[in-house]
């Protein structure tokens, strides 16, 4: 998927997770949508010509001699790990009002594993049993299987944010 694809992605997880799970504090409701935007992208961050591995410059390419594009950072693995880790340190630092913001990153990260799982290319999904790159449908990165995709998602997008809108008004 291209990074359009996955900015939507990332911010359709990302409310997702915000209408159903934190409605009541707008300014951390933005911000974490704003992380799982931003989720929705890193993985990427292997591929030094992606919006992400534009970004990070060297890093991306240093990153990608390593473990190659939609290696290891393309894996559920990484994520849960991730995860783990920096929620280890957010609580036992009580940090607890950063939690949700971690917890957008991560739906944004997932968001961005899924979509890719619907490309021809697929992802390691079970690593590191099996390095094989699984993919459940076979849409084409820049096709019209991706165009349909993200149209979707901005419908999704579209009905989540009268959503959350209604939600704050209340």
């Amino acid at each position: 998927m291209t990074g359009r694809t996955h900015i939507l992605g990332g911010v359709t997880a990302g409310l997702i997770y915000t209408t159903f799970f934190m409605p009541d504090n707008i300014l951390l409701f933005g911000g974490t949508v704003a992380l799982s935007t931003i989720g929705g992208l890193m993985p990427d961050i292997d591929h030094p010509s992606s919006k992400a591995g534009k970004k990070a410059g060297i890093f991306s390419t240093v990153i990608n001699k390593i473990f190659g594009h939609r290696g290891f950072l393309h894996t559920p693995l990484f994520i849960f790990l991730f995860f783990i880790l920096l929620n280890y340190f957010l609580i036992n630092k009580d940090l607890n009002y950063f939690t949700p913001l971690l917890y957008g990153y991560c739906v944004g990260y997932v968001s961005h594993l899924f979509l890719d799982l619907l490309t021809v290319s697929g992802i390691p999904l079970f690593f590191p049993f099996s390095k094989k790159k699984i993919s459940i449908t076979k849409l084409k990165t820049g096709g019209i299987g991706e165009d349909v995709t993200r149209g979707l998602l901005v419908i999704i997008l579209i009905m989540l944010a009268i959503n959350a809108g209604t939600i704050f008004i209340l």
